[in-house]
């Protein structure tokens, strides 16, 4: 009997933007452990703009949005934030972490039940991708 070699697609490639170091650490580790390969980790939009200008051919297929939004956000702001990510990163799945509702992306996943261990950030973005 001959040994058969399994194919193991790899992981979304995903930017993480979250300010909060204890949530950046827990949501790397969510997203790592899941087999996701984190292409970056920054604390502003504006860095995350900045990086894929200069790193096009390292594309991100997610991007996890977690403090870097201020809580005003709301109605066309928050569209034309939306639009904005996804005319910088085109195809990018957008998953917000956030303990309120948030007006923007393809997925919210919120702190509450991302603390409390009830979802599993690395599985949703793996998920999400699809």
């Amino acid at each position: 009997m001959s040994a058969e070699r399994l194919e193991v697609s790899p992981g979304p490639r995903v930017v993480l933007v979250v300010k909060d170091e204890t949530t950046r650490f827990w949501a790397e580790n969510s997203l790592l452990f899941a087999g996701s390969e984190v292409v970056l980790k920054a604390g502003t939009l504006g860095e995350v703009f900045d990086w894929a200008r200069q790193n096009q051919e390292r594309k991100a297929e997610v991007i996890v949005l977690g403090d870097c939004l201020p809580s005003w956000l709301k109605g066309r702001k928050g569209r034309k934030i939306d639009r904005q990510i996804r005319t910088e990163l085109p195809g990018v799945k957008i998953v917000t972490l956030s303990f309120e509702k948030r007006p923007i992306g393809d997925k919210k996943v919120s702190l509450d039940s991302f603390y409390e261990n009830k979802v599993n950030l690395g599985e949703v973005v793996n998920l999400i991708r699809v």
